[in-house]
């Protein structure tokens, strides 16, 4: 089947149907057959000769294709379909380091379109742009899903990794090793990179899943010393199926619920934690000018130089999430609230009134904020319930405001979001999104640090 075919059949929004057609496609022999180029590996004494894809994924014939990005669930069932594995960040690093064409990353708009079909396409066309024609071992045709034990009691959750860059602000890579995607997350940048379970150490044929378990070997294939974790524990190993099986497929969000792009600008004071309860999520007002540029001016500002002694986890304008502070961690943001809390900036004053609240630019902006609070509460099974003053004093678990927090413990002056704000609407919208999100059986996440990356929740 031809590419210009095949992109007829999808649709345009990241589906549950999207990823069960592509998936479809595979199995149905759709998809190039890998051509397998060999990278090598030491470690101690020993020598590793692995196979990795020269490319991404790709669907369609050798004069019409398409490189398609998927969810770490397809792409599990897509490596296991093909007898592959996922790669780890050290056969990533690996495969960058030994590529014979280098590309820098193909960045486009991060916005509630960037996992269309079409902007797949888009990706696809400018890596080929790039590459122009030149043979072998590619690398930055994508970020990868890796394997990582960092999965393990995380079954819902994803693991990416790349974007190799010197221009990055670590000077290596944009998107260092995170896990802040549930494992339907898509987008445009999400290709799939296989890797041959087969290879050689010192000239033996092994099995891959054997050197990443091995205590001796681990080394050579993986940065975190031997895995438990040799394919994504969320996802069933599951014969071939027909579409409408796999649309029949455990709960799948739909794409209203999906999160944008979200940067990470870190913040410069805060209180690094790890394993700290978070039970509340305070909404504030950043108290500046509604502007399309606000979340990010508050980010850079919380983190420049002349950074007040204040921080919080999110920045929200109209049109972008921009992360400050990492979930585990504990901002500066509502004094007797900071240590169990996260915190999330909204532009905008709490002097606004019920029509200001209600204008377009505000709208937009709560409807994406109503994205972030229901995946937050989702992952961390926080009530979706406003908390008052009295519920804080108590101990209460939810939503609540700078505002309830000042009255309740008498440690700051703040009034935000105000008297106007729109918070049962809002708590309806949050609602409405944490219903259409995908389980997680009760388990309670605990966010991973991605330190370095700029997407730390994305």
């Amino acid at each position: 089947m031809k590419a210009s075919e095949f992109l007829k059949t999808l649709p345009e929004r990241p589906t549950r149907e999207r990823e069960a057609l592509i998936l479809q496609a595979v199995r149905n022999g759709h998809a190039l057959p890998p051509r397998w180029a060999k990278i090598h590996s030491y470690a101690g004494t020993s020598e590793a000769v692995i196979e990795v894809a020269e490319d991404a994924l790709a669907i369609g014939e050798p004069d019409d294709w398409v490189r398609v990005t998927v969810n770490h669930t397809t792409a599990q069932e897509i490596a296991d379909h093909l007898g592959c594995a996922l790669p780890t960040t050290r056969i990533a690093n690996l495969a960058y380091a030994q590529a014979a064409v280098r590309l820098s990353p193909c960045f486009q708009k991060p916005d509630a379109q960037m996992a269309f079909t079409s902007r797949m396409v888009q990706h696809h066309r400018k890596i080929e742009e790039k590459r122009a024609g030149r043979p072998g071992l590619v690398s930055n045709v994508g970020k990868d899903w890796v394997l990582t034990n960092r999965l393990a009691g995380n079954p819902n959750h994803a693991a990416n990794y790349g974007w190799f860059d010197t221009g990055a602000p670590n000077k290596k890579l944009w998107q260092t090793l995170g896990l802040a995607h549930d494992r339907w997350h898509v987008d445009y940048s999400q290709t799939v990179r296989l890797v041959n379970r087969t290879l050689t150490v010192d000239g033996t044929v092994v099995q891959l899943d054997d050197v990443l378990r091995s205590g001796e070997l681990a080394a050579l294939v993986s940065d975190e010393g031997p895995l438990r974790i040799v394919r994504h524990p969320g996802v069933g190993v599951g014969g071939t199926r027909g579409l409408g099986a796999l649309l029949d497929a455990p709960a799948f969000p739909p794409e209203s619920a999906v999160l944008p792009f979200i940067p990470f600008v870190g913040a410069r004071n805060y209180t690094r934690a790890s394993g700290r309860a978070t039970d509340l999520i305070v909404i504030h007002t950043m108290e500046a000018v509604e502007k399309g540029s606000t979340a990010e001016a508050v980010a850079t500002w919380f983190a420049g130089t002349h950074a007040p002694r204040a921080s919080a986890h999110y920045c929200v304008d109209n049109n972008s999430i921009v992360q400050c502070v990492h979930e585990e961690d504990v901002g500066w943001h509502a004094p007797g609230a900071n240590q169990n809390g996260i915190g999330i900036e909204h532009a905008g004053f709490a002097s606004q009134t019920s029509a200001q609240w209600d204008d377009a630019y505000s709208v937009a902006m709560l409807d994406l904020s109503a994205r972030l609070v229901a995946d937050i509460c989702r992952r961390r099974s926080i009530p979706v319930a406003f908390v008052n003053e009295a519920g804080l004093q108590s101990g209460a678990r939810g939503i609540t405001t700078h505002a309830a927090v000042t009255r309740a413990f008498r440690r700051s002056s703040h009034t935000d979001p105000g008297g106007k704000f729109p918070m049962d609407a809002f708590l309806a919208k949050v609602r409405g999104y944490a219903a259409c999100a995908p389980s997680d059986d009760g388990a309670r996440f605990e966010a991973p640090k991605d330190d370095g990356g700029p997407e730390a929740a994305v």
